[in-house]
């Protein structure tokens, strides 16, 4: 149907082999990480664990793809039914997630480290950004292939439309996009 899919990916042998997700999940890629957005409750088959609806999680691809359900990480968890996952936009080293938490938009910006030691986390929560006044903010990569700098869009019930830009993981300090930058 309109609201399910199947996914399949290249696993480590080039084969493409069907993502064990649910078929309401979104699925994305971020460095050597799938991305899960949970749109209903999950109970990961074959483990204790259990993500809410609304959670966004990560997971080494490889062995995500070979069967492995060992490592995640919980990049965004609801705190009561009041709180949503809007999206994620994504630079060179930084996954930023956005959310409405209590009418109020939020945005978490998460660093991924390639060369963390074993064990180590890969992503660190490295900043949280709450709109002030009410306003809508929106924070997209502008080439997430070479650069962390960012797109930020914020408007509000008496503020018009802004578009600026920033460098992430400072999403908070923006410089107003007069059209005359090089991007």
């Amino acid at each position: 149907t309109f609201y399910d899919t199947v996914h399949f990916a290249e696993n480590a042998a080039g084969e493409m082999v069907k993502v064990d997700i649910p078929t309401d999940f979104s699925f994305s890629t971020f460095a050597d990480h799938v991305v899960v957005h949970c749109k209903s409750e999950w109970a990961v088959p074959g483990t204790d664990l259990v993500f809410p609806s609304g959670s966004v999680v990560a997971h080494p691809a490889r062995s995500f793809l070979e069967g492995s359900r060992d490592d995640f990480t919980t990049l965004y968890s609801p705190a009561n039914e009041r709180c949503t996952y809007g999206g994620s936009s994504e630079t060179t080293d930084y996954l930023v997630l956005h959310a409405l938490e209590n009418m109020v938009t939020k945005v978490y910006v998460w660093r991924f480290d390639a060369d963390a030691a074993a064990g180590a986390p890969k992503f660190t929560l490295v900043k949280e950004h709450a709109a002030k006044n009410c306003q809508s903010f929106s924070a997209g990569g502008v080439d997430s292939n070479f650069s962390n700098d960012l797109f930020v869009t914020t408007d509000g019930f008496l503020d018009p439309v802004t578009l600026s830009t920033a460098t992430a993981p400072d999403i908070e300090i923006t410089t107003i996009f007069t059209g005359h930058e090089k991007y």
